[in-house]
């Protein structure tokens, strides 16, 4: 252990890759640059027997901050299959830039903040935002550095520092689009109801009522309520957003000039935006297959034709879900302020 918090200060392969709030404590692990890169989840499927790590307790981890400059990442929110995976690695492949793509520490943090909402954390939101800042340190190493975080995430883009000033963009699909996917694929059926409780709890924090029971939600309107959810955190946040920090990406329409939309992102975050290497990344292989897996073909034309399918097949629970975001948005503002932003005139 005492060789990991050596290298945590200065070497690549060594970050935090969890936190633990009850005791206060953080897993520390020696990962290559290189199985970063190749992750498309930085949770526990990327640990295993060839993964040297240990627990550290923040006390250790405190000292070594001084001694770094404090990270400066840009971010990737989103409502969740919607692309963001497949642009963070084209990005990655067409700028002087590293992503790392939903770690999972940063999932405590989020869930942490709806928590203290709630008044149900046991770190104060000093300590969450100090806690966070000293997490973002030692895992953005070396140079620039984005992260794609988790959909659920979005609570953290206005909550604190350094998140509230960093440069970030906020991929989406309209309401109807979303709603298919979701609910034409087993795994991302998985996603909503894992993440269910903290989306509805988040949303009544914003909207400062019950909302409705989670139980209570058909298919379509679990989906309606986690896309209102991610959309109605960015809405404020963009309203007051005079310095031009967040990007909005409706990935449809990404898809439709990915060589403009790519370098527009690019510039966003403050990197060159090469012409060749966009050209280059997106007549690659990256464009061919399932981003979150490479060994499956996945091209725009075949995202296209399977949520063709999914409208047919679920075009109840698709109208349940746009009824019940009509609905909602007529009683609570900020749902409102979402659809109206990101909704596409459903």
């Amino acid at each position: 252990m005492t060789n990991l918090l050596d290298d945590l200060r200065n070497s690549p392969d060594v970050m935090i890759h969890q936190v633990d709030l009850p005791t206060d404590r953080a897993l520390v692990v020696r990962l290559s640059r290189d199985a970063r890169k190749q992750a498309s989840f930085l949770d526990d499927r990327v640990l295993g027997r060839h993964v040297e790590g240990g627990w550290a307790e923040w006390a250790q981890l405190e000292p070594l901050s001084q001694s770094i400059a404090a990270a400066t990442p840009g971010f990737i929110f989103h409502i969740g299959h919607c692309g963001s995976t497949l642009i963070s690695r084209l990005v990655e492949g067409a700028a002087d830039c590293h992503v790392l793509r939903e770690p999972v520490g940063l999932r405590t943090f989020a869930s942490a903040l709806v928590d203290d909402g709630d008044g149900a954390t046991i770190w104060p939101h000093a300590r969450i935002e100090k806690r966070l800042k000293l997490f973002l340190n030692l895992i953005c190493k070396p140079g620039p550095t984005i992260i794609k975080a988790t959909s659920f995430c979005s609570t953290l883009i206005d909550a604190v520092e350094p998140v509230k000033s960093a440069k970030a963009i906020f991929c989406y699909v309209e309401p109807r689009r979303h709603f298919a996917a979701m609910l034409g694929g087993a795994n991302n059926w998985i996603d909503l109801r894992t993440h269910g409780a903290v989306r509805l709890r988040r949303l009544r924090q914003l909207c400062g009522a019950r909302i409705g029971a989670l139980s209570d939600l058909s298919p379509g309107e679990l989906a309606a309520m986690s896309w209102a959810t991610d959309a109605a955190c960015m809405t404020s946040p963009m309203d007051n957003d005079e310095q031009g920090r967040i990007l909005p990406v409706d990935f449809d329409a990404f898809l439709a000039a990915p060589d403009e939309n790519l370098a527009g992102i690019i510039n966003h975050f403050g990197y060159r935006a090469d012409a060749a290497r966009i050209s280059a990344m997106l007549a690659g292989p990256v464009m061919r297959r399932y981003s979150k897996d490479a060994r499956f073909e996945y091209t725009p034309q075949l995202r296209a034709e399977l949520l063709a399918e999914y409208e047919i097949v679920h075009a109840g629970e698709i109208d349940k879900g746009v009824d019940w975001l009509r609905t909602k948005a007529r009683e609570h503002a900020p749902i409102a302020s979402a659809l109206d932003r990101f909704g596409g005139g459903i």
